[in-house]
């Protein structure tokens, strides 16, 4: 009884998003597909795909990846859009569930396949998922190959897992550089042929387009995107947004929120021989969701693994007691709820304005090693 209503409850999550992605993708194309689609195209025609502004007519954006997505996404350039769309929302469905799975092995509990399909039809049902997924963005995708490349480097359950490991985590950082800030938990352990390897294949992936793309990434968009804008969008769930909303100031707000991400970086980084390196690498995702100059919704999918693990280790306590369940239903809730209405005037509260941003930064705080400087 309990697999059947686990079963329902993961069908009716799943249909209730494609529903509503498929009447999207009947009235148009998701937006960072086209991105992707578009930068695809110049790149393919030995154009310059940084010198170009891409997806519907009232939206344009650039192209603000670097150059290894291009090699990486290439097979979606030999695809109808409507069918890349299609297969990467598939991928993107796989990947969460996926990234669930791992983490519950990582973390050696013994989770009933019931409580395993309620799990994912509460993620699933987060607002940065199904921002994700409208948009068309390769997070899920990311966050899967990183949590992946852990597992085969943690459980060596094959005698090529190593090599396996430093590809997979090299094919996620040449999506999106997030899993290279994963790095100096390698380094530290003293595993310097992990570390150069992934970042070898990190910069090879990036030199092989050609050099003059990579360092217009790198030496131009890079760096204006570090220094982010001084009036944040409501999409934007950084901290320095936050402290902006708070303090209408961007020097002070700037140097607040880097100085807090820097803090809280060193430690994890300090204790991180004697953290276990899953824990530390999924900390490390979540700080840095809310970490970098804009984050915007969809960027927090990178913290799941960090609240799935806090929520995993209560998980006999819960089975004595649901009030243990608590915490965790009130984080599903704050990750579910979404202001349509950007101009609401509740969003003049910056708490309210920055509410998943709050919730991330209390995790965070709460299950961080002690500071010590």
């Amino acid at each position: 009884m309990a697999l059947i209503s686990a079963i329902l409850i993961f069908l009716l999550s799943m249909g209730q998003i494609v529903l509503n992605l498929v009447s999207s993708l009947k009235v148009k194309d998701f937006v960072d597909y086209l991105v992707y689609s578009g930068a695809l195209a110049k790149f393919m025609s030995d154009q310059n795909p940084y010198h170009f502004l891409y997806g519907q007519l009232s939206d344009k954006i650039p192209f603000n990846y670097p150059p290894s997505s291009l090699i990486t996404l290439l097979p979606f350039h030999f695809l109808p859009i409507k069918t890349g769309e299609v297969l990467l929302t598939i991928l993107s469905f796989a990947s969460i569930c996926l990234t669930i799975w791992l983490a519950i092995k990582l973390c050696k509990l013994k989770v009933s396949l019931p409580i395993f399909l309620v799990i994912c039809a509460f993620f699933i049902q987060t607002f940065p998922v199904k921002f994700t997924l409208i948009l068309g963005q390769v997070n899920l995708i990311v966050l899967g190959l990183t949590f992946l490349s852990l597992y085969f480097y943690v459980t060596r359950i094959h005698k090529h897992s190593y090599l396996l490991a430093i590809i997979l985590l090299g094919l996620a950082s040449s999506l999106k550089i997030f899993p290279l800030f994963l790095l100096p938990l390698f380094f530290l352990k003293k595993d310097y042929k992990f570390t150069f390897s992934v970042l070898g294949i990190f910069l090879i992936f990036n030199l092989i387009p050609y050099p003059k793309l990579f360092g217009e990434y790198f030496f131009n968009i890079l760096p204006k995107l570090a220094l982010g804008g001084s009036s944040p969008n409501f999409y934007d769930q950084s901290i320095y947004a936050f402290l902006f909303r708070l303090t209408s100031n961007a020097v002070i707000s700037k140097y607040l929120a880097e100085g807090l991400v820097l803090a809280l970086f060193l430690n994890i980084l300090r204790v991180s021989k004697k953290q276990n390196l899953v824990f530390s690498a999924s900390y490390l995702l979540a700080l840095f969701s809310i970490g970098s100059s804009f984050s915007w919704q969809h960027h927090l999918v990178f913290a799941y693994p960090l609240i799935l693990i806090l929520f995993l280790q209560n998980l006999n306590k819960i089975k004595h007691s649901l009030i243990h369940i608590v915490p965790f239903l009130s984080i599903w809730v704050v990750l579910v709820l979404h202001f349509p209405n950007e101009a609401s005037p509740l969003l003049s509260n910056p708490f309210l304005a920055s509410y998943q941003t709050i919730t991330i930064l209390i995790l965070l705080i709460y299950s961080t090693p002690k500071l010590k400087f």
